[in-house]
């Protein structure tokens, strides 16, 4: 009580979090380059992703693996974007990257998602093949989720210094902090700058 008793809870919150950009920059090394853009969770930052790229009247393509995080097909779904589901090799659920490749050539998709560590499987994505899709999608928007990425010890941060189409989405859920409800998307200032005019402003 005497916390809140100093907060103004009768004012809006300031909608640029400078503060808290800054210490998230310095916690993940994001490159000083790029802009951060803060949401509920990382489940809002796909909303915002499926809200930006859909188009009335048009096809617009998402591509994920499956099995995957259920978010990516059901935020699709809602925004009517056409979700195509690329299965996992059956052996060790790594990457088809001949399918990838495939699919990219065929539906020139606006948005792709390639979770690093995957969920549900837990496993690392080839770096090779990642690196190889994200070249073969430069037209697309390409989010590396790491919301798992505390259980990693690697991380695709530092490679938005080689990609202006990739973003790296995080949470902190998974650090024990789920109830906080705070996910982060690092990338090109460019990019964030658009996806921001998406999101709601607090």
């Amino acid at each position: 009580a005497q916390v809140l008793s100093r907060l103004d809870l009768n004012r809006y919150p300031i909608p640029t979090y400078t503060e808290l950009k800054a210490v998230l920059r310095d916690y993940a090394q994001i490159p000083e380059d790029k802009d951060i853009m803060l949401g509920n969770g990382s489940d809002e930052l796909i909303a915002i992703l499926s809200q930006a790229i859909a188009k009335s009247g048009e096809t617009v393509t998402v591509l994920a693996p499956a099995p995957s995080f259920v978010m990516y097909r059901l935020s699709g779904m809602l925004n009517h974007l056409n979700v195509v589901e690329i299965p996992l090799n059956a052996d060790d659920f790594s990457l088809d990257l001949d399918a990838w490749l495939g699919a990219i050539r065929e539906h020139n998709p606006a948005l792709i998602y390639l979770p690093f560590p995957n969920n549900p499987t837990g496993n690392l994505f080839d770096e090779q093949g990642m690196r190889a899709i994200i070249n073969a999608a430069s037209d697309s928007i390409v989010v590396v989720d790491e919301a798992y990425q505390p259980f990693a010890q690697v991380s695709w941060m530092s490679a938005l210094n080689e990609f202006d189409n990739l973003l790296v989405m995080r949470t902190v859920s998974k650090l024990g902090l789920a109830g906080i409800r705070l996910g982060y998307l690092a990338g090109h200032p460019a990019l964030i700058s658009e996806l921001d005019k998406v999101r709601p402003p607090y």
